[in-house]
C-alpha cells in the first residue's frame, strides 16, 4: 500500500483545531495533523504510487471547494519531492538526537513539509517545517477533512484543470481574504466574477465607430482648437463612449449570473445586485474613492454573488450532476 502526504497552509489567520481521527472513505484512510497554520493531510490505502500522484488532483479540487464552501483558502505546492532517506541508521540516530526526536520506531528519511510526497505506508519518516506561526480562528479538523473528501468526490475529469477561467477566479477569489484593503478587497471580487465572464463582442461596425470617433475625439482635445469649456464637454463625450464600449463587460457578467443561478429564484434580483457593483467599480476606479459605508455594503454582496456563481461554475465543470448539491 501507498501513502499519499499533502502539506498545505491556512492564510488570512486561521486554523484548525485537530482532533486525532480518521475518517475511511472508499477504502481510503483520511487524517489531518498540523500545528499554527501548517497542516497536512495524509491519505492511506493506494494500491500503487501512480494512483497515490494522481489523486493529488483530487486534493486541490477539494482545497477549491473548501474554499468556496468555507472561505478558507490555502498555499500549497503541487510539486512532488523527491524523499530524502537515511542511508543507514547510524544517520537516523544522528539526526533524531539533532533535532530531540522521540520515536518508537526507526527513521527511514526526512519529508519536507512543504511538499506533497507518495511513499509505501509502512515506512517512518521526519518532517521538516519552516513556515512561522501565525493563527486566530479555528476550525475542526473534521470539518476540514469532510468538505475536502467531499471536494475532491466531485473531480470526474482531469479536465477541470483546463478550466483557466475559473482557475483564474479561484486565485482571485483567495486573493480576496489577503487584501489589506477594503479598496482592493472590492475590486479583487469585482475582478473575480470579469475573468469568469465569458466575452460576447458587440458588432464590429459599431466597435469600428466607438473607435473612429474616440480617436477622432482625442486628436481635436490635443490640439488647440478648443477652448477650456469645450475641451471639458468633448472629454465628457469621449469618456461617455469609452463608457459604451465597456457595456460590454457589464452584459458580460449579466449573462454569467443569469446562467450561473439560472435555478435560483432570486436571480434577477442579484443579477440588479450585480449591476450595482459594477457601476461602483467604475465608480471607485474613476473617482478613487466610495463612502466607506457603499463600499462595505458592495464588498458584502459581492462576497456573496462571488461565492455562489463560484459554487456553481465548480459544479458546471467538474460535471458533478449526479452529486447532491449542497445548499
Amino acid at each position: 500500500m501507498y501513502t499519499l502526504f499533502f502539506p498545505f497552509r491556512l492564510l488570512s489567520g486561521r486554523e484548525i483545531t485537530i482532533k486525532d481521527e480518521i475518517l475511511t472513505v472508499d477504502s481510503l484512510d483520511y487524517s489531518l495533523k498540523g500545528k499554527d497554520n501548517d497542516y497536512t493531510i495524509t491519505i492511506k490505502g493506494f494500491l500503487s504510487e501512480e494512483q497515490a500522484k494522481a489523486y493529488i488532483s483530487n486534493i486541490r479540487a477539494g482545497l477549491y471547494w473548501l474554499l468556496i464552501d468555507e472561505g478558507i483558502q490555502s498555499e500549497y505546492s503541487i510539486d512532488i519531492q523527491k524523499i530524502t532517506y537515511f542511508e543507514d541508521q547510524s544517520q537516523a540516530v544522528k539526526f533524531a538526537e539533532t533535532y530531540k526526536l522521540k520515536n518508537d520506531k526507526p527513521i527511514d528519511g526526512i519529508i519536507d513539509n512543504s511538499k506533497p510526497a507518495v511513499f509505501l505506508t509502512e515506512k517512518n519518516f521526519c518532517t521538516l517545517t519552516t513556515y512561522p506561526p501565525n493563527v486566530t480562528v479555528s476550525t475542526p479538523s473534521r470539518t476540514i477533512i469532510e468538505n475536502l473528501i467531499e471536494g475532491a468526490s466531485y473531480l470526474k475529469n482531469q479536465k477541470f484543470f483546463n478550466n483557466t477561467r475559473l482557475l483564474t477566479a479561484l486565485d482571485l477569489y483567495s486573493a480576496y481574504f489577503k487584501e489589506s484593503t477594503n479598496n482592493a478587497k472590492f475590486l479583487t471580487l469585482v475582478m473575480a466574477l470579469e475573468s469568469l465572464a465569458t466575452p460576447i463582442e458587440r458588432p464590429t461596425v459599431i466597435i469600428k465607430l466607438l473607435d473612429k470617433w474616440n480617436s477622432e475625439a482625442k486628436t481635436i482635445l490635443q490640439g488647440p482648437a478648443l477652448n477650456n469649456e469645450e475641451k471639458k464637454s468633448l472629454k465628457a463625450i469621449q469618456d461617455n463612449l469609452l463608457y459604451k464600449k465597456e457595456e460590454s463587460f457589464r452584459q458580460n457578467i449579466r449573462n454569467l449570473i443569469k446562467t450561473s443561478l439560472q435555478i435560483d429564484n432570486d436571480t434577477d434580483e442579484t443579477v440588479k445586485k450585480a449591476m450595482k457593483i459594477y457601476r461602483l467599480r467604475g465608480i471607485l476606479l474613476h473617482d478613487g474613492a466610495l463612502e466607506a459605508s457603499e463600499l462595505a455594503k458592495a464588498i458584502s454582496d459581492a462576497k456573496k454573488i462571488v461565492e455562489r456563481v463560484l459554487r456553481s461554475q465548480f459544479f458546471q465543470s467538474v460535471s458533478a450532476c449526479d452529486n447532491t448539491r449542497r445548499q
